[in-house]
């Protein structure tokens, strides 16, 4: 997974790199390549640009989950290496930025050049499909706060129960569910507050959407994960269950 998850990145970015090349027409191109519509079917989540993300995910987890058991690694490793890889995805995020080359889908200096403020240009990446400076940007930030998370757990003294992590475990165990669900969540919540508010200022909807939506979000999806992953522990191991 360490392997392939790189690799993968990699060798997707080309297609991404090469999007208004590669033709959308055929609906294995959508499914597996770049996101698009054919017909009745819509695809924003291609499975190749994220698959390499998936496989360092199964990798990270696996250690994680070693870490958490006490065999392996130590509880310093545990906070030190993703501390030192998130610096090394940040570190490139910034550089591939800075280069305006390979790497990114709108480079930087065409965002300038139509009037995007710098730091706004800056962080602006592309997701659909996800560039190279967007998964170093997301990973960095990712391992970044789970070394600070288990940082504070060891010097507080909570390492032995790790509180937090095993709360984010609980989203991590049940990650596809997630992900299907909250498309749902969001659609609803979003859907409800613009009837009630259509004429809302753009700032009063995203301080309502980090303020209220995405709290009201983790909640219940920390309880739909919890409830999830239980029932997925209680089949059998070979169940198709267990891959959702």
């Amino acid at each position: 997974a360490l392997l392939l998850g790189p690799l993968c990145i990699l060798y997707t970015q080309k297609f991404v790199d090469d999007a208004p090349a590669v033709s959308e027409s055929s609906l294995l191109s959508v499914v597996f390549l770049l996101p698009g519509n054919i017909g009745w079917f819509s695809n924003y989540n291609s499975a190749l640009p994220f698959l390499g993300v998936t496989f360092l995910g199964v990798a990270f987890g696996r250690w994680h989950t070693l870490g958490l058991a006490r065999r392996s690694p130590t509880t310093s490793m545990r906070w030190f290496l993703p501390l030192l890889f998130s610096l090394i995805l940040l570190t490139s995020f910034i550089t591939l930025r800075l280069s305006d080359a390979w790497g990114n889908t709108f480079p930087l200096r065409l965002q300038v050049k139509a009037g995007v403020p710098g730091w706004v240009a800056f962080f602006s990446l592309t997701k659909y499909p996800p560039s190279l400076a967007y998964h170093a940007y997301t990973l960095g930030m990712n391992l970044g706060l789970y070394a600070i998370i288990v940082m504070y757990e060891t010097f507080c003294g909570l390492h032995k129960e790790a509180v937090v992590t095993r709360v984010v475990l609980v989203y991590a165990a049940s990650a596809l569910a997630f992900y299907i669900l909250h498309e749902y969540f969001v659609l609803v919540f979003s859907n409800s507050f613009l009837l009630l508010f259509p004429h809302a200022q753009p700032m009063i909807t995203s301080v309502i959407a980090f303020g209220v939506e995405y709290p009201a979000l983790l909640w219940t999806m920390y309880k739909v994960c919890k409830r999830w992953a239980a029932f997925k522990s209680s089949t059998q191991p070979e169940s198709l269950w267990r891959l959702l």
